[in-house]
């Protein structure tokens, strides 16, 4: 049986959740190389679960919306994007260097540290992202009932 839309939306932000989550459970050499597999399996998840969301969120709005809004609502569609972005903007400053100048050239270069945040920040990230997918299959009876019949 297919999914309900709540349903995919849930399963794709776990697929990101997941893909964040690799970094953590990836071997580290001791020149602090991450093998290509983390990045093969990363991307795997992450572009799954994009093929989850974003053909299915588009194909929502157009359903879901009355017909003399769809223009506008597929244009906030596509401006959440942008909002994705920014995040993803600030979600870059948390695996850099607050400090400017030398400092800043010094610790880019101890990568140890390095590695260990962006660790940290992307583990985070995965188990956020993993926990509202599960909150969102947890809801999806209710969001399905209020969609009125629409899959």
């Amino acid at each position: 049986k297919n999914p309900n839309i709540p349903v995919k939306f849930g399963i794709g932000i776990i697929l990101l959740g997941l893909g964040y989550l690799v970094v953590q459970i990836a071997p580290v050499s001791d020149a602090f190389r991450v093998p290509l597999w983390t990045l093969i399996l990363l991307y795997f998840l992450h572009t799954t679960g994009e093929l989850f969301i974003s053909p299915i969120g588009l194909s929502m709005v157009t359903k879901l919306v009355p017909k003399d809004m769809t223009g506008t609502a597929m244009g906030a569609w596509f401006l959440s994007f942008a909002g994705s972005n920014y995040v993803a903007g600030l979600l870059a400053k948390f695996t850099g260097s607050e400090e400017g100048g030398e400092e800043a050239a010094a610790a880019a270069l101890d990568k140890s540290v390095t590695l260990a945040t962006y660790t940290d920040v992307y583990t985070t990230m995965g188990m956020v992202t993993v926990g509202i997918g599960f909150l969102l299959l947890l809801l999806s009876g209710p969001l399905n009932r209020m969609m009125h019949g629409i899959r």
